[in-house]
């Protein structure tokens, strides 16, 4: 098979639920199952992409935010970029079209002035993905990107940023 990477905006579960095969329960035995806590995330980052299994990352790190009227993501991280040319996976795009609450975007916009330490927003996200229950969604999904295209040519975060655009476009 070939491999990819899968990356999203606004995607915070995957495509499928896990531990279930046409809704039958199974156990999941997932490269990630032994990594217990956040701490351990580079490792975890590093065995999904040792792996021979397909990846969803979020590159923002975060949810979006609103800024200044708009809402966008925060800026990329270029880890994405990096793994992929160091394990030659490639980059499939994908774009879920959604949006938090009001009341999460003021929220997350206050902890971010105001409370540094701690993202009180986040323990929302619960909730406003329990309000969008039995709502549409528009999931746009890309050509997938070679992973030879992230060349010298730019620094992985200017490829980030490459990436970023051509989401933004879907």
């Amino acid at each position: 098979r070939t491999n990819y990477t899968y990356f999203a905006i606004e995607f915070s579960q995957p495509v499928i639920e896990y531990g279930y095969v046409d809704r039958q329960k199974v156990d999941y035995k997932g490269g990630w199952s032994k990594f217990d806590n956040s701490r351990n995330f580079p490792a975890m980052v590093e065995a999904g992409f040792q792996s021979d299994n397909h990846m969803l990352m979020y590159p923002a790190g975060l949810c979006s935010r609103r800024i200044n009227g708009e809402i966008h993501d925060l800026p990329w991280k270029k880890t994405f970029i990096t793994k992929s040319v160091e394990y030659q996976r490639d980059v499939v795009p994908i774009h879920f079209g959604g949006q938090n609450s009001n009341f999460f975007y003021r929220l997350s916009g206050f902890c971010d002035k105001h409370i540094k330490k701690v993202n009180i927003a986040m323990l929302f996200l619960v909730d406003e993905m329990y309000k969008n229950v039995h709502k549409t969604f528009r999931v746009s999904i890309g050509k997938p990107i070679p992973w030879q295209t992230f060349d010298k040519s730019k620094t992985p975060a200017q490829w980030a940023q490459y990436v970023q655009d051509i989401v933004y476009q879907l």
